[in-house]
């Protein structure tokens, strides 16, 4: 019984997904099809059937599937502890002073080897 209602379930998602491509088809088509149209009226109706084909979308198994996983996101997402000013103006400057002294380290390196270059080639 099981098996018949997961059959069931896939040829109805299978439509859904028919309909889905249909209606984004159909949003690019009427773009073009009704050029004579103000823009408004085109990218109004886009939308509209954008909008409709994410609805129908949602209506499937995969969709629903996303979905959850969407809202599982948006709670983790809550859960971030942000750092405070204090703490972001500290790991500001700490990066900087070490690209500074990288910086300087790198281009130190960079002058003694030129010298040392510039040594063994002139002899």
């Amino acid at each position: 019984m099981g098996a018949m209602v997961e059959s069931n379930s896939s040829k109805i998602d299978i439509f859904l997904w028919i309909i889905v491509l249909a209606m984004l088809a159909t949003s690019g088509i009427e773009y073009y099809y009704l050029a004579s149209q103000p823009l408004v009226v085109r990218v109004g109706l886009g939308l509209l059937c954008f909008l409709g084909a994410g609805f129908v979308a949602f209506r499937t198994g995969l969709g629903k599937k996303a979905w959850h996983t969407w809202q599982e996101a948006w709670q983790e997402t809550l859960r971030i502890v942000w750092p405070t000013k204090q703490e972001t103006i500290q790991t500001t400057l700490a990066v900087f002073v070490m690209v500074l002294v990288m910086g300087l380290f790198l281009w130190s390196t960079d002058a003694l080897l030129l010298k040392l270059i510039a040594w063994l080639t002139a002899h």
